[in-house]
């Protein structure tokens, strides 16, 4: 049969496939590293990401990136 699950492809629930779109969401506009990505994802797809963690997440970020209505300082 060619719809068998292997332990090659692990099944996704839908909240799994969601948080991963999510996270490639938020790394591709530079929001997010993808250092802990596995745990990142683990986490939002159980609904186990509270705003400690998405702090954490994203503080580096905003850290590191001078806000847009910022002018650079001569």
């Amino acid at each position: 049969m060619d719809n068998q699950v292997t332990p090659e492809q692990p099944t996704q629930n839908p909240n799994e496939i969601l948080a991963q779109q999510i996270f490639q969401k938020l790394f591709d506009a530079g929001l997010i590293t993808d250092d802990g990505k596995a745990e990142f994802i683990k986490n939002l797809g159980q609904g186990k990401l509270g705003d400690s963690s998405w702090r954490v997440a994203l503080e580096q970020i905003i850290k590191s990136k001078p806000a847009s209505n910022e002018t650079p300082k001569t």
